[in-house]
């Protein structure tokens, strides 16, 4: 623990928050590197880190703690020294607690590190799959996971997902999204993992929404829409598990007997993540049928853009005309492009997903889309430049009614509530006996005007729902669109607990009392747990000495103490103590 102490204290604050991280060290109870080097050297604590270990650094820590010193060159044990499993200075050594657990893990496992099983596990596939047809159906599998959360995100904007306390997505939200997508429940929850790892999703006041970032994301191709799910997924990736990834050439049954091979001494708790990665791979088209696709291949080494490229040229192209039906529905012969979509879905309901998306006309959507800014002249517009024959004169006559009834009912803001005016006295009637509507507590104030204890907003996408011809208006009475939240981004992330930890056990030992402070738990250490010390002094003469010591007490400024050289007795002031180290440690 000592060793370990002095080691953690020279570490930067990066190094050692990194270390934190890796070896799962709960902040709670850890006052000073004393503390940290106790939770580091626990036996839980070190087969987490021995989990972390590939077969080489495993059987190079074996051949250390047989007494083979020379055996292994330091990159095999960089990364065990890295998770300060040992010490590489003055020559490389297990902690005694290291390789206690190491040697039980062996005892309980015989044959794990076998060094003349160096060969991986075969693929175990006689068939080999062409790369063409892999990347075909990656390609449709990447396709169809960026149209899924493309619905998933227009959805929750219309209308929010309920978030559970801890921040998850409630399974009835889950539910009413796979309902929608016709997608099982466990697939649609992996995809809207991705999305909020993408920043596409975030929960705010209780609810699942999209972030300003997701309403970008939806105007973009689907080539981009692709490489931003996928580099997210990466990216979130444990090391280990994208090196297995990247690593394992075929995967399906062959990726976890490539796990356990590969690292020896982990359990479920890298199988667990790893199969879960795996299938989330598949969805993505990193991945099909057990195999990386080209695509997923530059992925998984880094090169995003290349990825991208790839992934883009096998999809199918867009279009940006469709068919404007007589019976007010709309055909795409294709993917619609973004923008078109986009703007497209405000004055139409899409009635069936996929590769050719069909939508319908109808006069609540055509209200929605005059309360969202759109005119009788706009939409004509847009409508006769994506329409490959004209637009249809049942359509035409809809959008002519539309424009017609829009504002019958106007809602404006009232204090801390709102009003409804309307010059249809029989339409104000009827929202006034509408028992859908009782929530919104509506009475009538004159014949064209009702009042309600509500909010705008509430009223406003309370008639929107029902279908009611109905427009927002500003204190002077001039339309006013309104959304029914504003999208934001996702909140910064909170402070880092390893670099909080990591920063405070450096203040700790602040510069004013570094080293007192330090000598004194030193010193402290070794007397309680009789650990022999080499003690360095500066002579009254300027020169300094080294003392091999059995520390006994300090007191009055003093450490007493037992010189193991020459057996006597020895009591030197502390100020002229300059370092203490183990006695079993020697200096280059």
């Amino acid at each position: 623990m000592l060793l370990l102490a002095g080691r953690l204290r020279e570490l930067d604050t990066a190094a050692l928050a990194e270390l934190i991280r890796q070896r799962q060290v709960p902040p709670s109870g850890i006052g000073d590197h004393f503390d940290l080097a106790e939770a580091l050297l626990q036996p839980a604590s070190i087969h987490r880190a021995l989990s972390l270990l590939d077969r080489d650094a495993l059987i190079g820590l074996a051949r250390l703690a047989g007494g083979d010193r020379e055996a292994e060159p330091p990159s095999v044990l960089h990364r065990a020294a890295e998770l300060q499993l040992l010490r590489m200075q003055p020559e490389p050594a297990l902690y005694d607690a290291v390789a206690q657990q190491l040697g039980a893990w062996m005892a309980a496992h015989p044959g794990a590190l076998d060094p003349d099983a160096s060969a991986p596990p075969t693929a175990g596939r006689d068939q080999p799959v062409p790369l063409e047809r892999t990347d075909r159906l990656a390609a449709e599998l990447a396709f169809a996971a960026v149209t899924a959360i493309a619905e998933v995100l227009i959805e929750l904007d219309r209308r929010p997902g309920t978030a559970l306390s801890g921040g998850g997505m409630a399974s009835s939200t889950i539910k009413r999204l796979a309902e929608m997508l016709s997608q099982d429940p466990a697939t649609v929850a992996a995809l809207t993992g991705v999305a909020t790892l993408a920043g596409l999703t975030v929960s705010l006041s209780g609810e699942w929404q999209p972030t300003r970032r997701g309403e970008q994301w939806l105007l973009a191709d689907s080539g981009q829409r692709w490489a931003a799910l996928a580099t997210a997924w990466q990216g979130g990736l444990e090391p280990d598990i994208r090196h297995l990834l990247v690593t394992t050439p075929v995967w399906g049954d062959a990726l976890p007997r490539h796990a356990r091979w590969l690292y020896p001494a982990a359990g479920e708790e890298l199988l667990g993540p790893l199969d879960r990665e795996a299938e989330t791979a598949g969805l993505l088209g990193v991945a099909a049928e057990g195999r990386p696709s080209s695509a997923g291949e530059a992925l998984l080494h880094g090169d995003a853009e290349g990825a991208r490229v790839r992934m883009a040229a096998l999809f199918p192209s867009q279009v940006e005309q469709v068919y404007l039906q007589r019976d007010l529905t709309v055909i795409a012969p294709g993917p619609l492009a973004p923008r078109i979509d986009a703007r497209l879905r405000t004055m139409a309901e899409p009635e069936s997903r996929g590769l050719a998306t069909s939508y319908r006309f109808s006069a609540a959507s055509m209200n929605g889309a005059m309360a969202a800014g759109e005119t009788a002249e706009t939409m004509r517009g847009f409508l006769s430049g994506i329409a490959l024959a004209g637009i249809p004169q049942p359509l035409d006559y809809l959008i002519s009614e539309a424009a017609q009834r829009f504002g019958l009912l106007r809602v404006g803001a009232d204090g801390e509530g709102s009003y409804l005016r309307s010059g249809d006295a029989q339409l104000l009637d009827a929202v006034l006996v509408d028992q859908s509507l009782s929530p919104l507590r509506l009475r009538r104030r004159d014949e064209v005007t009702a009042t309600s204890p509500r909010g705008l907003h509430t009223v406003y996408f309370s008639l929107s729902d029902a279908r009611y011809p109905v427009a927002a208006e500003d204190g002077e009475g001039r339309p006013k669109a309104l959304r029914r939240r504003q999208a934001e981004d996702p909140p910064p992330p909170g402070p880092d607990p390893a670099v909080e930890l990591a920063r405070a056990l450096h203040d700790a030992v602040g510069p004013a009392e570094t080293g007192r402070a330090w000598l004194a738990k030193q010193l402290d250490l070794a007397i309680r747990n009789r650990i022999g010390l080499v003690v360095s002094v500066t002579l009254p003469d300027g020169g300094s000495r080294d003392y091999e010591l059995e520390p006994a007490s300090v007191s009055g400024g003093r450490l007493r103490s037992r010189d193991r050289r020459s057996a006597v007795e020895r009591t030197l002031p502390l100020s002229s103590i300059t370092a203490v180290r183990p006695a079993e440690e020697r200096a280059n």
